[in-house]
């Protein structure tokens, strides 16, 4: 249980769609990744509880010094036991981070947990990041970013993903980073450790290669949505359509009409046909 000092203003849930929509089935970390229960926490210091004068074995930077947010240990808002990371920024384009190099195994999947809480931030998917750095010796091999929220408690969320080390890495840099926003951020509970690989499975992929004829928006939707229904009944669990294909020989070109809206004609159609069949759509719009 996450403890409850003060009341915050309402988050903005992370992973909002702005151009495509992607849904994400939040579940209990218990349900989402079983079995992992007990692997051994490879983060030094995953409360902050070591110091209250510093953040222990964090290295605390950002691209420009000017532009870092304050960061200190808060003893009085806390997810769990005595302490919290606090960072605060006055500036709206600031960017700080708290990161940490911890030892991996290439090839070893691991399951990576993060609490982080929020006020007067203009938006979580833009300002609180959480991004995991393989490396081999200095050499950066590539990363992965930790984007789906499993959980809330008592305005704490809990960000949670299974992750597979590049195979020759050795090395992991764990970035707990806050950008281009004024207001707070806190962060308990850091936690990394070994779990079962995410087993693979098949699906169906279908891509449409098609240019609307026009001459109206409304035309090239109803043709879409027959090629849509098309893959739907085929079986295809995500199917991807061509670009700007609403306003195609429309003479609209890329201006924002009413189809190229999230709320227009389209998208409307795509989201009867994605719960139609229960299938995700990938589509271009110019917006």
């Amino acid at each position: 249980m996450c403890l409850k000092n003060v009341s915050y203003g309402k988050a903005i849930n992370m992973k909002k769609a702005v151009v495509f929509t992607i849904v994400i089935l939040g579940l209990s970390s218990r349900l989402l990744f079983p079995g992992t229960a007990g692997a051994a926490n490879l983060i030094v210091n995953p409360g902050f509880e070591a110091s209250h004068a510093a953040p222990h074995n964090w290295l605390i930077k950002g691209p420009v010094s000017s532009m870092e947010p304050a960061t200190s240990i808060d003893s009085i808002i806390r997810c769990e036991g005595l302490f919290a990371l606090k960072m605060v920024s006055m500036n709206p384009n600031c960017h700080g981070r708290a990161a940490q190099i911890v030892g991996i195994t290439g090839g070893q999947t691991y399951l990576f947990t993060a609490r982080f809480r929020a006020e007067h931030v203009r938006s979580i998917d833009k300002s609180v990041l959480i991004r995991i750095k393989w490396l081999r010796g200095s050499d950066q091999l590539g990363y992965n970013y930790i984007y789906h929220i499993v959980e809330e408690n008592n305005g704490w969320f809990l960000a949670s993903d299974k992750i597979r080390a590049i195979n020759e890495a050795t090395t992991a840099e764990i970035s707990l980073e806050f950008r281009w926003s004024t207001g707070t951020v806190w962060w308990d509970d850091i936690s990394l450790g070994n779990c079962p690989d995410v087993p693979p499975r098949n699906i169906k992929i279908g891509t449409v290669y098609f240019r609307p004829p026009g001459p109206t928006v409304s035309d090239n939707v109803s043709l879409m949505g027959k090629l849509l229904d098309q893959a739907g009944e085929s079986g295809c669990q995500i199917v991807c359509l061509p670009e700007g294909w609403p306003t195609c020989n429309t003479g609209l070109g890329m201006t924002k009409v009413e189809a190229n809206t999230l709320e227009g004609s389209a998208s409307v159609m795509m989201a009867s046909k994605a719960k139609q069949y229960g299938m995700y759509i990938v589509s271009g719009l110019y917006n």
